[in-house]
């Protein structure tokens, strides 16, 4: 296992400033990943801690060894891309064995890496890379496909092969850009669950690039969230879910209702053309802020029922989700999306019905900045 440190990383392409000041801490097998939009900076920082990029400034500290001008065949880091980049002539097995040939080579004087060559076009592996490409292989669970190329494999078997071969090096760190992007849905959801399961197994440490908010928040054991080049929140997935500080982190990071405020006395927020409602978070003492509150912390109210918070609308749209229902609530000029559990009561409210919509105080969030 490994540490990784990103030490005031900046990257420049021209004139156009891609990574701008950027430090974080990658803790000893721990899986971390980058989340953000695209051109926000994340695959650019990946980049520059694989040895792809050139950083303009800041360091890279692998075990607390700065790596920012050293080679990416030096640094012993695997990477998986988007695209997998297998060689669609080669088998499956000399696939995932093409770095530990790459790197004999490297290391090999003139007759050696000679000889290297003809095992390469030989595809004659030493009894020693073997078994560990069969122990890669059998981490990711494709034994048995050792002789197939990746033609005759599926998107997840490649994506898989493509693991293993960054696996097979026994690398200090393990690096993804977008690893499943190419894959539909369903199997996206497979594949995340399988990559965490290995990773765990491993205890590699990991950085993840990713531009999908569930999938983020899914795998990881912390996240950064990026904007413009710049870390905006560094947190477990959870804080960054329930306690985003920002509007944009609230905004960028599941369904949320977001409305500008403005103070209404201690513990009370004055929606700008909507209700008074209370919260427990500190209320700056003057000016106009944001304030957020998730759609699962609202509540359809029955007869008779109370919330410290509250405010009638009508139901100007219905949408079943599975295990939920989701509402749009007209309440003056505000729309409120509201998701209610398919065993509730408010399952059986319909399109245009009145209802009475609460909520907590500690649920409702006052942010920081108009970002």
């Amino acid at each position: 296992m490994s540490r990784v440190e990103i030490r005031n990383l900046v990257k420049k392409f021209g004139s156009t400033l891609a990574v701008d000041q950027v430090s974080l801490d990658v803790g000893d097998g721990e899986f971390f990943s980058l989340l953000g939009a695209s051109g926000c900076g994340k695959t650019t920082t990946l980049r520059c801690v694989a040895g792809l990029e050139t950083p303009s400034g800041g360091g890279i500290l692998l075990d607390g060894q700065d790596v920012a001008r050293v080679p990416a065949w030096d640094r012993n880091c695997g990477m998986v891309f988007q695209n997998y980049a297998l060689f669609p002539h080669m088998t499956v097995a000399d696939n995932v064995a093409y770095g530990l040939m790459a790197r004999r080579y490297r290391k090999a004087g003139l007759l050696g890496r000679m000889g290297w060559l003809v095992r390469a076009v030989s595809a004659c592996l030493p009894s020693e890379d073997l078994i560990r490409v069969r122990e890669a292989l059998a981490m990711v669970e494709l034994e048995g496909l050792e002789e197939r190329r990746p033609g005759q494999l599926s998107g997840g078997q490649q994506q898989r092969v493509a693991l293993a071969r960054a696996l097979v090096i026994r690398p200090r760190v393990l690096l993804f850009d977008e690893p499943l992007g190419a894959l539909d849905a369903r199997l996206r959801v497979k594949m995340r669950q399988e990559i965490r399961r290995i990773q765990r197994r491993a205890g590699i440490t990991t950085l993840y690039v990713t531009h999908d908010q569930e999938e983020a928040l899914a795998v990881s054991d912390r996240i950064a969230v990026m904007n413009h080049g710049r870390v905006v929140q560094v947190g477990p997935p959870e804080e960054l879910y329930l306690r985003p500080r920002t509007r944009f982190l609230a905004d960028f990071i599941g369904l949320t209702n977001l409305f500008s405020a403005c103070p209404e006395g201690p513990g009370r927020v004055q929606l700008l053309e909507g209700p008074v409602l209370p919260t427990t978070h500190a209320i700056p003492a003057q000016g106009t802020f944001s304030v957020a509150v998730r759609p699962e912390s609202l509540r359809l109210l029955g007869a008779g029922e109370e919330a410290p918070g509250s405010f009638t609308g009508r139901v100007q749209l219905r949408m079943f989700m599975g295990s939920t229902v989701k509402y749009v609530v007209a309440s003056g000029p505000l729309e409120w999306t509201v998701a209610a559990p398919l065993a509730s009561a408010a399952e059986r409210i319909g399109m245009g019905d009145e209802v009475r919509v609460g909520l907590q105080p500690e649920d409702l969030l006052v942010l920081e900045g108009s970002e």
